[in-house]
C-alpha cells in the first residue's frame, strides 16, 4: 500500500483506489469491446479479420503504456460541445 503523509498522520491508501482498471493493458471497457467484435469475427468464420483485433490491441497497448487515462480523457474530448453558443 502506498503511504500519504499528512501532518504527522500516516494514511495507506490501497493501490486500486489509484491505479486505473486495466485488463491485458488496455482499458476494460475497449477490451471488452475489442474482444466482442473478434468473437463476432469468429462466429461469422471470417478469421482474417481477427488479425484487425490484434493490430487495434496493440494500439491501444502502446497508447496505454505511455498514458494510463488516454481513453478516458479522449471519451471527455469526443462529448464535449464543438462550440459554445452566446447567450445573451
Amino acid at each position: 500500500m502506498a503511504k500519504a503523509s499528512v501532518r504527522g498522520y500516516a494514511v495507506p491508501i490501497h493501490q486500486s483506489l489509484i491505479k486505473p482498471l486495466l485488463m491485458c493493458g488496455i482499458p476494460r471497457d475497449l477490451f471488452l469491446l475489442n474482444g466482442t467484435f473478434a468473437m463476432s469475427f469468429v462466429m461469422m468464420k471470417c478469421y482474417p479479420l481477427i488479425l484487425i483485433n490484434v493490430v487495434i490491441h496493440l494500439i491501444a497497448l502502446s497508447f496505454a503504456k505511455k498514458d494510463a487515462q488516454f481513453f478516458e480523457a479522449l471519451k471527455r474530448h469526443i462529448n464535449d460541445r464543438k462550440y459554445y453558443e452566446v447567450r445573451a
